[in-house]
């Protein structure tokens, strides 16, 4: 294997499930002294093998990083962390990720040229996230130009942009913002939260219909 290959240890157990199983993406990765990570879909994978699997879906163009052998979707905050994305193959995937994006949706495509006042720009020139509402697919939302506009943007202005561009949905003061585990308070930044590019944040009803936190 190559001599810069990544490599789990006991130390990140505590955020990550770790086995000495052979890899479910890989079959030649089959080392049994090796510690795999458990994915989210419950297959067993190596940190290169995650990173060689997710750039061949980036490379066919898209949209959405899936498990190949039972095709359940994983998250990139998932991806990121099991993958152990260096900085330049963390460049390479927001990248990419962001251009397939556009592609594949043209009202996001609008908002992007919107925002910089031509349609002449460059991908990776905007911050955007995911909102994931009534357990549907994520739907992408840019954000921000830069990244101090964007960590300065409140939950409040995030919840505004996202209904702006969403037809039929109901006031802000009615919907409630989750990441990870944690409810948001609208008046704080997106800075505050430590919530990155994209991210995936889950909007739920309030059932009082009472005002933001």
């Amino acid at each position: 294997m190559a001599q810069n290959e990544k490599k789990y240890s006991q130390i990140e157990s505590k955020d990550i499930k770790l086995v000495k199983r052979p890899s479910d993406l890989d079959e030649f990765d089959d080392d049994s002294n090796t510690l795999r990570a458990v994915l989210s879909c419950g297959h067993v994978t190596s940190a290169d093998s995650l990173t060689d699997c997710c750039k061949a879906q980036l490379d066919r163009g898209e949209t959405e990083l899936k498990c190949p052998v039972c095709q359940k979707k994983w998250t990139y905050h998932e991806v990121r962390l099991l993958a152990k994305l260096t900085d330049n193959e963390q460049q390479y995937f927001d990248k990419t990720l962001g251009k397939s994006v556009i592609k594949n949706s043209p009202a996001q495509h609008y908002m992007l040229a919107k925002l910089h006042g031509t349609g002449d720009v460059m991908a990776s020139q905007y911050f955007q996230i995911f909102i994931r509402f009534n357990d549907k697919r994520d739907s992408p939302l840019i954000v921000a130009t830069s990244k101090e506009q964007f960590e300065n943007t409140t939950i409040q202005q995030i919840k505004e942009k996202f209904i702006a561009a969403t037809p039929g949905m109901p006031e802000t003061d009615r919907i409630r913002a989750v990441f990870g585990m944690d409810q948001l308070d609208d008046k704080e930044t997106v800075g505050f939260y430590q919530i990155t590019h994209l991210s995936v944040l889950t909007f739920v009803m309030r059932m009082d219909g009472g005002s933001g936190s």
